[in-house]
């Protein structure tokens, strides 16, 4: 989408706009947990520099209390969802996109934070962390942008990107393009508005000189 604060500062012409990727948040999930358990941490979970439990003497006797430790550290989102009838997974997301956001977790295996499939070919993935932070790519007349929001201003123009581009038939990003003219509709209708009050005091003084009562001479 486009927009501008000030309209009326926006250079004139075309623009043209290619995205190719968006800004995302680090994103990840638990394996299946019981929410009615106490939070199972054969180690302090660590997220970044912070551990929970801080330290030995600290216990967790729910899932909300270690949620709420973890929502005072700047910068992390966590939260118990339901993703089934009995089923919730501990997700713990980053609070802004963009790679400078991404989180560092380690730790509370049991959750399964980091866990790993091999393939039979050798190919490593991590299921539980479903959406790695990433910047936004763009290209704004030829300019590429890498930038960690999914907002940009050029020269006053707004950008948001809300979805990539299309590709193609080869495989090729097309672009948007959009065209930054003068609105000339309001001065169009202020000289008809003054035509027409024109033409009414012309046709009322015509009226009045013909008048066999006027007084005017």
């Amino acid at each position: 989408t486009f927009d501008a604060a000030d309209v009326s500062a926006l250079n004139k012409g075309f623009t043209t706009v290619s995205v190719t990727k968006l800004a995302q948040k680090d994103v990840y999930q638990s394996e299946i947990i019981n929410k009615t358990d106490a939070p199972n941490l054969t180690s302090p979970l660590t997220i970044g520099t912070k551990s929970y439990p801080p330290d030995d003497k600290t216990t967790y006797k729910s899932y909300d209390e270690l949620i709420a430790a973890i929502n005072t550290q700047s910068g992390v989102d966590a939260s118990l969802e339901q993703v089934g009838t009995n089923s919730y997974r501990l997700v713990i997301k980053s609070e802004s996109t963009g790679i400078d956001n991404a989180l560092t977790i380690s730790g509370a295996e049991t959750l399964g934070f980091n866990k790993t499939i091999t393939s039979d070919d050798g190919i490593v993935t991590h299921p539980n962390h479903v959406l790695t932070a990433q910047n936004m790519n763009a290209t704004v007349d030829g300019i590429a942008y890498d930038v960690s929001t999914n907002n940009i201003t050029v020269n006053g123009l707004i950008i948001t990107a809300n979805k990539l581009d299309t590709k193609d038939s080869s495989g090729n990003y097309t672009s948007s393009t959009i065209n930054v003219s003068e609105d000339t509709t309001n001065v169009e209708t202020q000289m008809n508005s003054f035509v027409t009050k024109y033409n009414e005091l012309v046709s009322l003084v015509g009226n009045e000189i013909n008048n066999a009562d006027s007084k005017v001479e």
